[in-house]
């Protein structure tokens, strides 16, 4: 029997858990073996976040002004691309407030289409929600310094945490 722990590993869907057959070859494949389905790996945050929104904002086209009508599809798939991206779902629903109040009633230029527009509204939002000035890391402690890490598998920790000592060392801290 598969057990939890690879269940989550492999972000199988409970039918595969419980053990049948695709999900136990799959599990003995494993992710680096000829055989193994890509589908069941663990996905990275925004990581198809772009792709999914370049799709959805092909609905926005050939209109002059953004509407609640000619957005709604679009940002219903936003709505479920964030949440797929295991985004908070109080945060997912003021982003997506705050961008429908923004692009309601919004003249679409003649340099862009709708849909750059649209973009271009989103891009501002999730700006200001995750905010876009840089902040220092506080560092005037007693060595060592500690610094938290937290990510999901794959995504890039131990990169960046040796990115992160090279440039400070390159500054001699």
């Amino acid at each position: 029997m598969v057990s939890v722990r690879r269940s989550l590993r492999y972000n199988l869907r409970p039918a595969q858990a419980a053990g049948s057959p695709s999900a136990i070859s799959a599990l003995r494949a494993g992710p680096h073996q000829p055989g193994f389905d890509e589908s069941l790996k663990g996905s990275r945050m925004f990581e198809n976040l772009t792709d999914r929104l370049s799709q959805t904002l092909r609905h926005v086209t050939g209109k002059a002004k953004l509407n609640e009508d000619n957005i709604k599809d679009t940002l219903r798939e936003v709505r479920m691309a964030l949440l797929e991206a295991d985004v908070a779902l109080p945060v997912v629903k003021d982003f997506v407030n705050n961008v429908k109040e923004r692009a309601v009633g919004t003249e679409v230029s003649r340099s862009l289409t709708p849909g750059q527009a649209f973009v271009k509204i989103v891009q501002a939002e999730l700006e200001s929600l995750m905010g876009a000035a840089n902040e220092d890391l506080v560092l005037n402690v007693t060595p060592p310094a500690v610094i938290l890490m937290a990510g999901l598998q794959g995504a890039g920790k131990t990169t960046t945490a040796g990115k992160l000592a090279r440039f400070l060392k390159e500054l001699k801290k």
